[in-house]
């Protein structure tokens, strides 16, 4: 069975872009998780994240998981959305409300 995910939380995931971020979603929950680079590689490092603040410490079990598991994917950055392509794929007859 395919899991429901409400669109308006994948926006506002994706409206938390940066370039020092990833956004993922599982795909067997739909849980939607942002994680900074250096939340990753804290993760990946347990030595480099005994300095780390409490709040980032906080993240940490999380970013595991998201490393560890195939259920995490990666939604696409900013890079990889080309907008004019999206909105010519429309259909012609389609009326955009302003």
């Amino acid at each position: 069975m395919a899991v429901i995910v409400s669109l308006r939380d994948v926006v506002e995931q994706m409206d938390l872009w940066t370039d020092e971020a990833t956004a993922y979603i599982n795909r067997k929950s739909g849980e939607l998780i942002t994680l900074t680079h250096e939340e990753l590689a804290l993760a990946e490092d347990p030595e480099e994240a005994e300095d780390a603040p409490q709040w980032q410490k906080d993240l940490l079990p999380k970013a595991q998981e998201v490393l560890a598991s195939e259920d995490f994917i990666p939604l696409p950055s900013k890079f990889e959305i080309h907008e004019w392509s999206i909105m010519s794929a429309l259909p012609s007859h389609l009326q955009i409300a302003p």
